[in-house]
């Protein structure tokens, strides 16, 4: 792509923030997230990435050369690698995703689609992996030998995965907080039998379409909780269960905490 406006753009973000803070003091969480946040500074600084926005536990960053986002992530997730070994008390995962694309797009945010892209590739970057996609590796040949001398940490799905991911997650961005959406529903909306469906979601996420579904509305409710919007049970409802008490089960097995007692740790 020869258009100077045209970015790459990475999304790096903490799988599960929470599970870290079930065993842990203040200070060692404080630790922790201080030498993330340095790690990336660093591997951005190095690469000539440019921060353009944070999340809780993420980060947003721009790269005028493709090649140098995908080294900059690898490089992240070897950096992040060295700090999970020194720890003792809990490992972490970390999640990237790589887009690329023009300012101007469909959405009102500046590069919104790129961004949006990107986020959702790094919702299934899993086993340490930066998730790339089909424009950024097809666009730019380069990357295809950082990708090569990195394989162990590179995925990229192929145009119809994408495509796939997209559609998955407009429909669940619309109905995950919908108590009566389920596999079937799913099904429906995408045009999918359940064999289909279970055979892409599985092979695109390592979930299954009932655990994706839950996995969805976990991670939501765990940004609920975060701002602070509502009790426990207004949350669970919120987020499409219809039962607190199974919420909480659901919580506490995935993430290691009650959410109440996680919710009165960030107040």
């Amino acid at each position: 792509i020869a258009e100077s406006a045209f970015r790459t753009i990475m999304f790096t973000e903490l799988k599960s923030p929470v599970s870290m803070r079930s065993g842990l003091k203040d200070n060692e969480i404080t630790q922790f997230l201080s030498r993330y946040e340095n790690l990336i500074h660093k591997s951005l600084a190095q690469y000539h990435g440019r921060e353009t926005r944070d999340w809780a536990g993420g980060f947003i960053a721009s790269f005028t050369s493709a090649s140098n986002s995908v080294k900059c992530a690898v490089e992240i997730l070897k950096s992040f690698k060295m700090l999970n070994s020194e720890t003792s008390d809990f490992k972490m995962e970390i999640a990237i995703g790589i887009s690329t694309g023009a300012p101007v797009t469909d959405r009102d945010d500046f590069f919104g689609d790129t961004i949006q892209l990107a986020k959702r590739l790094s919702y299934v970057a899993n086993e340490g992996r930066v998730v790339v996609s089909c424009s950024t590796r097809d666009f730019y040949k380069e990357i295809n030998v950082v990708a090569e001398e990195n394989q162990e940490f590179m995925k990229a799905p192929n145009p119809v995965e994408e495509k796939f991911l997209n559609q998955l997650m407009d429909i669940m961005e619309a109905f995950w907080n919908e108590e009566g959406f389920n596999v079937e529903n799913l099904g429906k909306q995408i045009g999918l039998s359940k064999s289909q469906l279970y055979r892409k979601i599985t092979s695109l996420t390592g979930y299954s379409p009932n655990n994706f579904i839950q996995e969805f509305r976990l991670r939501n409710a765990v940004k609920l909780i975060e701002k602070q919007q509502g009790n426990i049970s207004e949350i669970a409802f919120e987020s499409g269960f219809s039962n607190p008490s199974y919420f909480t089960k659901c919580f506490q097995k995935r993430f290691g905490i009650l959410p109440s007692d996680y919710a009165n740790k960030i107040t």
